[in-house]
């Protein structure tokens, strides 16, 4: 895996990358050179239906395909400021000054975000001109399958209507969507699906190996899906991180985009993730990601980076040495 500094290079009239006089340096990593991973949104994806092959509007153009770096395919899952200040903050996490998602996202080094209005923050009368703010911002996904108020087809309507002013939101997300929670969710997801390719969105949904299980009955709904976001909710299953990722592999096939979420909180014990712990979901996300089993990586949340938890600068000193590598 090569790592090299973008300002080290200048773009020509012709397109090319020449060198500006400054030295290429290739730094020898600890690891074997990683195989070269094809951008997710090129793989041919699972299909039930021939609606597939009809193309998708000119507005999803505006959201670039992958380029070939970790850092272009790492997200954060955006929580807005308060998110998890009381009387919300049942997890035991350390207050600070509210952070929001583009200056999180900046902090970071993290160039995509996903909107999840967790307990309905931002609220979706203030969603445009929150949006407006994101000035660092590559691409973005919104969730309307989640616990803010309000039913999925608000949610969805929100999207479409977002999406007008910010043609770089390009995929809604389906959070905790096979959990038991009494969440507003499409009843036909078939005929749903047929919805976002007239509309031109990609979908995305949430699954955790460690409590939903990973399913035969889940197929149905993967299938459907672009993207699946794998979660671990307790940092005590992180080394199980490694034979449920192919093992949901081997469900869903080989083309099928797959992304790990990285919790920088251990929300399913009310703790810190442990600094050993921490670093080996990172390990285990980039090996993952070098053998193809992985599209990408999303780290949670936007909220909690100013909190100065040691797992936070962990990430963020990781992507600062890994973000500018090639696959």
């Amino acid at each position: 895996m090569a790592c090299f500094d973008r300002r080290s290079f200048i773009k020509t009239g012709a397109g090319a990358l020449v060198a500006a006089g400054v030295p290429f340096a290739v730094r020898s990593q600890q690891v074997a050179t990683l195989p070269c991973l094809r951008s997710c949104r090129s793989a041919a994806l699972p299909c039930l239906r021939s609606r597939r092959s009809a193309p998708l509007p000119d507005a999803n153009v505006a959201v670039p395909p992958y380029e070939n770096t970790i850092r272009d395919r790492l997200w954060m899952w955006g929580h807005g400021g308060i998110a998890f200040d009381k009387p919300r903050n049942t997890y035991d996490i350390p207050t600070a000054p509210p952070i929001e998602m583009n200056d999180a996202c900046r902090y970071m080094g993290i160039p995509n975000v996903c909107v999840c209005r967790y307990v309905g923050l931002p609220e979706a009368k203030d969603c445009s001109a929150y949006l407006k703010t994101f000035k660092d911002i590559k691409r973005i996904a919104l969730s309307i399958v989640d616990s803010a108020g309000g039913t999925w087809r608000e949610k969805y309507e929100l999207a479409k209507k977002l999406r007008k002013e910010n043609p770089n939101l390009g995929t809604v997300w389906l959070d905790d969507f096979f959990r038991p929670q009494k969440m507003s969710r499409p009843d036909d997801i078939h005929a749903f699906r047929n919805e976002l390719d007239a509309d031109g969105f990609k979908l995305a949904c949430v699954l955790y190996p460690d409590s939903d299980g990973i399913k035969q009955e889940f197929k149905e709904v993967l299938d459907l899906c672009d993207q699946i976001s794998v979660w671990f909710w307790h940092a005590k299953n992180i080394p199980t991180m490694k034979a449920n990722i192919r093992k949901l592999r081997d469900l869903v096939g080989p083309k099928k985009a797959l992304i790990m979420g990285i919790y920088m909180w251990d929300f399913g014990d009310r703790r810190p993730v442990p600094d050993d712990l921490m670093r080996q979901q990172l390990a285990t996300g980039r090996e993952l990601m070098a053998e193809h089993q992985l599209s990408g990586l999303v780290f949670h949340p936007t909220s909690l980076v100013n909190r100065k938890l040691s797992s936070i600068e962990i990430a963020r000193k990781w992507i600062a040495e890994n973000g500018n590598c090639t696959l």
